[in-house]
């Protein structure tokens, strides 16, 4: 089995960006799993056309983006990104995208078909905050998540791909959540597990009220 981890480069006001920093402290291997990583630009479609060149050279069973969400306050496992950029600031190459779609020719939304609930239950196991989230948001992030299920579809690839958003680090904010670094890759580690065993969970409840 092969996987690919992306992050993102630091955007906004940040110079930092934890996804970034976790692709730098991943393992290569994790249950006899090779991993390969990928550090993205915050550009939606820059980000895209790295994803695709390295999915077209090489044949992955699981796509995994991480992502910074600053005021979170635990890893958040997406369900779901929708057709549209809708960005509440500019990106790293100076685009602002507002109500647009993402692919004209793509559907609606695309779920997650990775185990999310397993993930999130091995994470909480190993002691890390983590929670099934029902918004990637309207940023990059859910550009790429989006994007990634697209590719798969347009290309007739076959890995699973999802997308998950880390907390601040301690030191980019003193008011807002975060998680430390260690405690952030145990945490990805745990759910790297839970992807590479194909680790299943019964029906439990991950849903929201509002």
């Amino acid at each position: 089995m092969r996987l690919l981890i992306t992050g993102f480069e630091a955007f906004g006001k940040d110079v930092i960006n934890p996804s970034q920093l976790l692709l730098e402290r991943m393992p290569k291997t994790i249950q006899n799993a090779q991993i390969d990583t990928l550090l993205l630009p915050v550009a939606g479609a820059q980000a895209l056309t790295l994803i695709e060149k390295q999915v077209l050279a090489v044949s992955y069973d699981v796509v995994l983006c991480l992502g910074q969400a600053g005021g979170r306050d635990a890893l958040s496992v997406e369900r779901v990104a929708i057709n549209l950029d809708d960005y509440p600031i500019a990106d790293n190459a100076g685009s602002q995208p507002i109500d647009e779609m993402i692919m004209a020719d793509g559907e609606p939304a695309y779920f997650s078909d990775l185990p999310i609930k397993a993930m999130v239950h091995l994470c909480r196991e190993a002691g890390v905050p983590a929670i099934v989230s029902n918004t990637a948001g309207t940023y990059v992030c859910n550009h790429v998540m989006y994007g990634c299920a697209y590719l798969k579809r347009k290309h007739h690839l076959h890995y699973r791909s999802g997308f998950v958003h880390v907390p601040y680090l301690p030191s980019q904010s003193d008011h807002l959540p975060s998680m430390e670094l260690g405690v952030m890759e145990q945490g990805i580690c745990a759910m790297l597990t839970a992807i590479v065993s194909n680790r299943k969970k019964g029906k439990e409840t991950e849903g929201a009220l509002c």
